[in-house]
């Protein structure tokens, strides 16, 4: 082999070897690219699950204060047994209230006969 041929394949190889650096580097330049891509959409990611869960967190707080006042509230009523109960005192006391009334329209006729008979009487 000679001093030129010696040339022209080491000329060659150096070719072949920029081309396919060259090629290395421009196939590898869209992984960059998304791996760059990829971090980014992963910070935002994060990001918006970090204020879901804060909104999230807020919200759940929100429901827990309703369901403590509800509760709060609830403890207050009175049950249907109470209610019954109280349902009972209240026809008691109406059937009393009624007999003092019929008792009070006596106790109305006989005063008012009274006060007749002192107006009659006190005229001369």
């Amino acid at each position: 082999m000679d001093q030129y041929t010696a040339f022209l394949l080491i000329q060659s190889l150096q070719l072949l070897w920029l081309v396919g650096l060259t090629a290395f580097a421009y196939l590898r330049r869209p992984g960059l690219d998304a791996s760059a891509a990829l971090r980014k959409f992963e910070e935002h990611f994060a990001k918006t699950l970090t204020e879901h869960a804060e909104s999230l967190q807020r919200h759940m707080g929100a429901q827990d204060n309703r369901l403590t006042e509800l509760e709060t509230h609830l403890e207050h009523m009175p049950s249907s047994e109470e209610l019954a109960q109280l349902q009972g005192h209240v026809r008691a006391i109406d059937e009393r209230t009624q007999g003092m009334l019929i008792a009070m329209q006596g106790m109305k006729t006989g005063v008012e006969r009274i006060h007749d008979f002192l107006l009659n009487e006190r005229k001369p």
